[in-house]
């Protein structure tokens, strides 16, 4: 993966954060449109299950690690409830869990809700990842937590 030069300061942050135990359990990574919000959405992934790399997010089997991304642009109750679900579980190999959701502003209205829920009382050694280059489009509620 071409790693970006402008991720760098948000990759160091995040692994000073990590190193001292201070992560927040919701992570919103966003940059403008077309200036790789995915591949810095992976490396963050990367960097907080402690692997080297992750090429294809979607074919990457971790027992720590789920993708959500979007299905025909929208992103539905159903597979954020399926997110919820793997958040409350026990970290298996890794040190953390870790939830990245691309395109978190495709969200619709009921599947923000959800995840909300999580949000308030999050799963200790959880952590959850909302990539979106459209930052405003997330609802108040989840932008706060963040």
């Amino acid at each position: 993966m071409t790693e970006l030069p402008w991720h760098s300061p948000v990759i160091e942050q995040l692994v000073l954060r990590r190193d001292s135990d201070a992560l927040p359990a919701a992570i919103a990574l966003t940059c403008a449109d077309g200036w790789g919000t995915s591949q810095l959405l992976i490396r963050v992934a990367a960097m907080l299950l402690e692997v080297e790399a992750i090429d294809t997010p979607e074919e990457f089997a971790h027992a720590d690690f789920r993708w959500l991304a979007p299905e025909k642009a929208v992103i539905k109750v159903d597979a954020i409830r399926s997110l919820n679900a793997f958040a409350v579980q026990t970290p298996q190999s890794a040190p953390r869990k870790v939830v990245a959701v691309a395109d978190a502003h495709l969200m619709n209205v009921n599947a923000a809700n959800t995840l909300l829920k999580t949000l308030e009382e999050p799963p200790p050694r959880t952590h959850i990842l909302l990539a979106t280059a459209y930052w405003g489009r997330l609802l108040p509620t989840i932008r706060s937590r963040c």
